[in-house]
């Protein structure tokens, strides 16, 4: 673990040279325990709600009311003197489990999506002005896959971050990594180990545990879904993350082959 962690810093470090900048905008990512001195930096579609009930817990135990680092400032003393935790996930994989949650999950959930993002998806690709959403079970807009992937690459990522689109914007503009030094960076797709090493690697795993990891429906359904897209809108896809793919390591040719072969 140690040598695996290490070849991951050295890989961000050397991305991070090349990285023309880093997002400004106000932090609301970082969780803090104080009493253990972490900082736990959460990303959407990376066991975000798992982890945020463990730190809920931990804080709980401790009396502490506040998970969310307050008013974050670049030089609060923390970033320096905590222990900083961050876990990632491969791009193509956390994007269709966004998709797949949010827009296919016949629940309130998709109401809201389809609400806030649906009609201008529908507007945009189906050339439909001001389309019906049905409350109680009624009608859905069914956004495809295609579309949504046309809705983020022609969007862009240069948006303000909210509690929504964090879902799908790149993870390094969620956790700034070239300027927050993280101890450790898990990836997601080992979090059956890196979960619990991590917890143990904390000290705290006397007062929370991580559980069993569930195999997610984007990595069951993967191969299903990619496949149905074109290359060009698989390159600008590429595109989109490309920071991503040079800052933790992940590997596009990796991804492409396993959507060539149907994975």
């Amino acid at each position: 673990m140690k040598r695996e962690q290490e070849r991951r810093k050295q890989t961000l470090a050397a991305a991070c040279q090349d990285l023309k900048s880093e997002p400004t905008s106000d932090y609301r990512h970082l969780l803090v325990n104080n009493k253990h001195q972490i900082l736990f930096n959460f990303i959407p579609k990376v066991s975000c709600s798992t982890w945020k009930t463990i730190w809920r817990r931990l804080n709980s135990k401790n009396g502490e009311l506040k998970m969310l680092l307050p008013h974050y400032r670049k030089d609060d003393a923390r970033l320096m003197n905590y222990r900083k935790v961050l876990f990632v996930r491969e791009p193509m994989s956390r994007l269709l489990s966004a998709y797949l949650s949010k827009f296919h999950s016949w629940t309130g959930t998709q109401r809201i999506w389809e609400s806030r993002y649906g009609r201008a998806i529908v507007k945009r690709y189906r050339g439909v002005e001001n389309p019906k959403l049905g409350g109680g079970g009624g009608k859905w807009l069914n956004i495809t896959f295609i579309e949504f992937i046309k809705h983020i690459t022609d969007l862009g990522s240069g948006i303000r971050i909210n509690e929504l689109n964090d879902h799908w914007l790149p993870q390094y503009k969620l956790s700034r990594p070239c300027h927050v030094k993280y101890d450790f960076i898990g990836h997601f797709e080992n979090i059956a180990v890196e979960g619990p090493f991590v917890l143990r690697w904390l000290g705290i795993n006397h007062f929370v545990r991580f559980p069993k990891y569930h195999s997610s429906n984007a990595k069951e359904h993967f191969g299903e879904y990619y496949e149905s897209i074109s290359p060009d809108l698989m390159r600008k896809l590429m595109d989109y993350y490309r920071e991503d793919y040079k800052l933790f390591g992940y590997s596009p040719d990796d991804v492409m082959s396993l959507v060539q072969r149907g994975v």
